[in-house]
């Protein structure tokens, strides 16, 4: 299981982070209805 301790080797203060900032991301391509933009250069 290669994966699973890789995973389990991630300290969750790290993993927490990296999932507020793709909360964040989602946010902004539910803000653009859909709208093509690009980088992290979205005015809402």
């Amino acid at each position: 299981m290669a994966v699973t301790d890789q995973l389990k080797a991630i300290p969750v203060s790290k993993f927490e982070h990296c999932y507020e900032e793709w909360k964040k991301r989602l946010q902004r391509c539910v803000a653009s209805e859909g709208s093509y933009f690009g980088g992290d250069n979205i005015e809402l």
